[in-house]
């Protein structure tokens, strides 16, 4: 069984993580280039912690190499042609520094290669897949598991050079338990009075500061570590605390920082523009930068912004250090979830977009979509950056992103710098779904400009699909609708059983979406949903209240899906007994030891089903949730196409989906999983490869024992 303690889960995750980065940054012969660019170096390690993060999903090592992106030469000819100056596409950091500012890895100034070993390793890729199959049994027991990922690439990217340990060693600060980091922003973004503040920098009078450091006093932290360019707020600090507690900071000469005494907020007074008139400055800011964020990384706990980039990096590479949650007081309000992808990326590093589009289908038909989308990037166009768009062609739309109600994006990116993209997508779409509907009879991948593509298929791997996207629209329509009507015709006018449609559309890569998926299809998709998908706190935290009572004991899922799918001929749906019998003949042959701690986590679309076993069994729970109540007739409604849909979802579109997510999330913590066919038990079954599970009844086809079947 997993690991059940969250914090040893993301401690486990967190080790196994920073192996596989490791691994890949050493050893991959593919490679992601990247350009450091004219940015404060907290921007620049923050865009290459998501880099990476974002490449070793491919399995391709980060490279810095020379060059510039577009918008940052853009940008410096404007300031240079302004102000009159000659300064370089570099992070002013790395500029008319000694002797080095001509390396062509002027990185390694500070910092150690982020590739620092191309020997080879014969077992490369039989370690990785080890980790990763490691990592996906962990991962539903991580909450926020991006967080630790991106946080200890953070931390892999802040890896110090010999010569820059040896400069800051004498400055650290030795680890405490019970020690917060206090970031208190000033210098160029604020004075103490907060008079000359910056306007595009949200900077908090000291009384704020003080407030949450008295909240974490009462929590029983006794030391603070303070991160500001003030001494005056320092020795304000001191004096409010009086002895109480022990406050410790970097002793430094605080006047070399810029400051805002008496001047207007422009962009002349930034600490990049004052380095670069006066160089002496940039071995003193960066020496003081490194020496705080290492000593922040050491901390328990955080305050500061997550609006400052600085705030941000010490934060996330204290994440990285501990391999695990570190706790962090926004003064905003905020969480964390800012998304730390480059705005313009996508575009300057020459990636593509997929766009995953709706079908009017269930919410978890569109869940496996999601992962035959993610199989198909992964083998013919690992470079694409994946995006979830579902909008109002299906049953389930909430009015907003539906998916990102309930997910994490799949990848972290900035979703304005994207978004004339997406529109774009969402008019060439409409233009389309009238011939789509539930079923895209080809499975097209669209392609409405370059390195922008979509789809909306469950099966988006056909070989015609590049030209057929090409077509004029008219044409291509007309040749879909013929294709469409000779597949009617040669099955009768309905849908083609599950292994001809297998054999006509889908590719030994992809998950049928009408058997129960082998063992090895649960393998190679949990490898992708690891990777990919990640559910919100505030569902984690669901999870949480509701299975950490019973830590410890044998957790046996129970699963039955009725409502619309009664209404469905080509389903087969299990008397209600029939589960009495499964779970008594599963418990009777449990060890007497765990046969005395079983819990039952029931999750269904009817609420009968739920109150039928909870007076069959003891120690039986659930989550609430809207469910169908009363009889077959009321139990079924057309979707957005005509398509069946439970009719309970129209009560409240958002938590009936809300619900449908928890139950796939409960199921994911179980030990085994006793069940009918449908796309929310596939979905578990392919996040969680590792479960036992017993298929009660079949759909569409009898299923066959695959490996991947108990009993």
């Amino acid at each position: 069984m997993p690991a059940s303690d969250p914090a040893d889960a993301q401690g486990q995750y967190g080790l196994l993580f920073y192996e596989f980065v490791c691994l890949v940054q050493k050893y991959a012969e593919r490679t992601n280039p990247v350009h450091p660019c004219f940015a404060p170096i907290g921007t620049n390690m923050l865009m290459l912690a998501s880099e990476i993060s974002i490449n070793v999903r491919l399995r391709r090592r980060t490279v810095i190499v020379e060059g510039a992106y577009e918008f940052d030469r853009k940008y410096i000819a404007d300031f240079n042609r302004e102000q009159g100056t000659k300064h370089s596409v570099l992070p002013w950091v790395l500029q008319r520094f000694d002797d080095h500012h001509d390396d062509p890895n002027p990185w390694t100034i500070w910092f150690r290669d982020l590739c620092d070993n191309d020997r080879e390793c014969p077992d490369y890729q039989t370690r990785l897949d080890e980790l990763e199959t490691r990592m996906a049994a962990l991962r539903p027991r991580v909450t926020e598991p991006h967080l630790i990922e991106i946080g200890i690439c953070t931390d892999y990217v802040s890896r110090l050079n010999t010569d820059t340990l040896a400069r800051i060693e004498p400055h650290r600060m030795t680890p405490e338990k019970g020690a917060v980091a206090v970031h208190i922003r000033r210098g160029d973004a604020s004075d103490e009075t907060m008079e000359n503040a910056d306007p595009n920098r949200q900077t908090f009078p000291l009384e704020r500061y003080i407030e949450a450091m008295e909240e974490y006093s009462r929590k029983g932290f006794d030391h603070f570590y303070i991160l500001t360019e003030s001494q005056q707020e320092i020795d304000r600090i001191e004096a409010h605390f009086g002895g109480r507690c022990r406050i410790s900071w970097q002793i430094v000469d605080r006047a070399k920082f810029p400051n805002l005494h008496g001047k207007k907020h422009e962009r002349a007074n930034f600490i990049e523009y004052q380095c670069l008139d006066n160089p002496d400055l940039i071995s003193f800011s960066m020496h003081t930068a490194l020496v705080d964020l290492d000593n922040a990384s050491r901390c328990e706990a955080f305050i500061g912004s997550f609006e400052s980039a600085f705030s941000n990096l010490a934060f996330l590479k204290a994440v990285g250090h501990h391999k695990r949650h570190t706790e962090y007081l926004d003064l905003a309000g905020t969480t964390f979830g800012k998304p730390l992808f480059y705005p313009n990326l996508a575009e300057s590093r020459g990636t593509s977009l997929f766009v995953i589009k709706e079908r009017d289908v269930g919410f978890f038909s569109l869940f496996l979509q999601i992962v035959n989308t993610l199989l198909y990037l992964r083998e013919h166009e690992p470079d694409a950056v994946p995006v979830v768009q579902f909008t109002d062609k299906q049953e389930y739309f909430t009015g907003s992103e539906t998916w990102e109600d309930f997910f994490e994006p799949l990848v972290f990116l900035s979703r304005s710098a994207v978004a004339p993209l997406l529109r774009r997508v969402q008019r060439n779409f409409r233009l389309h779904f009238p011939e789509m509907k539930y079923w895209d009879p080809l499975g097209v991948v669209y392609s409405p400009r370059p390195n922008l593509n979509w789809s909306g298929s469950y099966y988006p791997n056909l070989r015609l699909n590049r030209v057929l996207s090409r077509l004029p629209l008219k044409p291509y329509l007309k040749f879909v609708r013929s294709i469409d009507r000779i597949r009617k015709s040669n099955s009768g006018g309905r849908q083609r059983k599950a292994g001809n449609v297998s054999s006509e559309i889908k590719t030994d890569l992809l998950v049928s979406h009408k058997t129960i998926p082998s063992l090895s299809e649960r393998r190679r998709a949990s490898k992708v949903i690891g990777n990919y998908v990640n559910l919100k706190p505030e569902i984690q935290q669901s999870l949480a209240e509701l299975f950490d009572k019973y830590s410890g004991y044998h957790i046996i899922g129970v699963q039955f899906r009725g409502t619309d799918a009664r209404k469905d001929s080509r389903r087969k749906i299990p008397a209600y007994e029939d589960y009495v019998d499964a779970i008594k003949h599963y418990i009777d042959g449990l060890s007497v030891d765990i046969h005395r701690r079983v819990f039952i986590f029931v999750a269904s679309d009817e609420s009968e089903f739920v109150s039928f076993l909870s007076g069959k069994f003891e120690n039986v729970g659930h989550f609430d949730a809207i469910r169908h109540v009363g009889d077959d007739e009321t139990a079924k409604s057309d979707g957005k196409t005509g398509w069946s849909m439970p009719a309970f979802v129209r009560i409240d579109r958002k938590n009936a989906l809300r619900g449908a997510i928890l139950d796939y999330a409960g199921l994911c913590r179980c030990d085994f999983m006793i069940h009918n066919f449908g796309s929310l038990t596939n979905a578990v079954l392919l996040t969680r490869p590792d479960i036992g599970n017993l298929l009660i009844g079949y759909d569409y086809v009898q299923v066959e024992d695959n490996g991947g079947n108990a009993g």
